[in-house]
């Protein structure tokens, strides 16, 4: 692969996930991922986090979902629920 090429795929992960064994046992999703697993995407790449600690750290799940980090990709939306509020109205204007 010539280094335009790592460029492509890069591209084409930026929001999934990889794992990452330098900070302890846990999966990334900020674009860092090395060379060689932009390279082979389909063995390093992930849709989700759940996909990525079960493939690579699959005897401690649970330690990889709670240490491991996301960035949101800067196109994605972010819906948060308004509040619902309930009002009382008492008495009526005539």
């Amino acid at each position: 692969f010539s280094s335009s090429s790592f460029s492509a795929i890069g591209s084409a992960s930026a929001g999934r996930y990889y794992p990452d064994w330098t900070n302890g046992n846990r999966c990334l999703s900020d674009g860092n991922e090395p060379d060689y697993m932009r390279a082979w995407p389909a063995t390093w790449m992930f849709d989700n986090l759940e996909d990525c600690c079960d493939q690579h750290f699959q005897w401690d799940i649970e330690s990889c979902m709670s240490s491991s980090s996301s960035s949101t990709p800067c196109n994605a939306t972010i819906v948060t629920p308004c509040p619902t509020i309930d009002v009382v109205v008492s008495g009526s204007q005539n």
